[in-house]
Parts: structure tokens; sequence; C-alpha cells
């Protein structure tokens, strides 16, 4: 990973800067370097539009969009969902079909192989402690939510 920090651009010259967090801004897990922060305010303050891409849940970057000064879109849940930081409203939402979501988890949820963690507009839901649950735990995305069955979740946006 390399760090950019923004010190004699001209900031004229940019209208939209995006980001993903994880292995861009910082190492997966782990805090994002205060001359990064720093920077991302700066473009903030130069009227760039910072747009944070990110596989993690909103809730989970709210704060940083807070600290930076973010009001516009984030793209979370790896694409899923794009957000208005300032309002939290929902601006796109793309979930998988009910009926494909039933196909999937009917056909992997028993196979001892395969370990789910499903997102939801709000939560990350597990059947268990499982390897998907402790790698998004790792990085700072806990599992909110554990259920018997993730077919139970059909009758929501995931």
């Amino acid at each position: 990973m390399s760090l950019v920090v923004v010190n004699n651009l001209d900031m004229n010259a940019y209208k939209l800067l995006a980001v993903d967090i994880d292995g861009t801004l910082c190492m997966p897990g782990q805090e994002i370097p205060l001359e990064v922060i720093e920077s991302l305010k700066k473009c903030v303050n130069s009227n760039i539009l910072v747009v944070i891409s990110t596989g993690k849940k909103f809730t989970s970057i709210q704060a940083l969009c807070e600290n930076i000064g973010i009001e516009g879109p984030v793209i979370t849940c790896n694409g899923a969902i794009t957000v208005e930081a300032r309002t939290q409203k929902i601006l796109f939402s793309h979930f998988l079909p009910k009926a494909l979501y039933r196909t999937i988890i009917s056909t992997l949820e028993n196979d001892e192989r395969v370990r789910i963690a499903v997102f939801t507009e709000h939560d990350i839901v597990c059947t268990s402690v499982n390897l998907a649950s402790k790698l998004l735990n790792s990085i700072g995305e806990p599992t909110t939510r554990f259920v018997y069955s993730l077919l139970s979740l059909s009758s929501e946006n995931v």
C-alpha cells in the first residue's frame, strides 16, 4: 500500500476523489493515518467531492464521514447501497432478487465447507460465529445479528 498525501496539487483541477478504505486508505482493520484524514479534509474544503466506496455498512464509516466533512454520496456494502452522508438517505440500492437469494442460501447454507455472512440494509447476519464473521470482525465490521437459518431473511433486502 502506498500513502499519498495532498500537498502542492492544483485543487481546482479536480472535481471528484473516489477512494476505498480497507487496503487503500489503510491496511484492513487498521486506522486511517492522520495525514490521510487531513488530506481528505483539504479536498472537501477545496470543494472536491470526496466519495468513499467501501464494502462496509454506512454506520461503520459514518463517524469517518462526519470527521472529514463528507456530506454527499457514500458507496457502501460493496456497491449495493449508496447513501447520502448528510441525511443518511438511501440514494441507490441493488439487492438480490428474493428467489435468487432463497436458491443460493438453500444450496449453500448446510454445506460445511461454506461460511456465509449476509449483508442486509442494516445488519450483517450469520448463523454462528464462523470464519466469515471472524474475518469481518477483524476489519471492524462485526456481525450484528445471528439467526438459526439464513432463509429466515428471505423477506429482507439482502
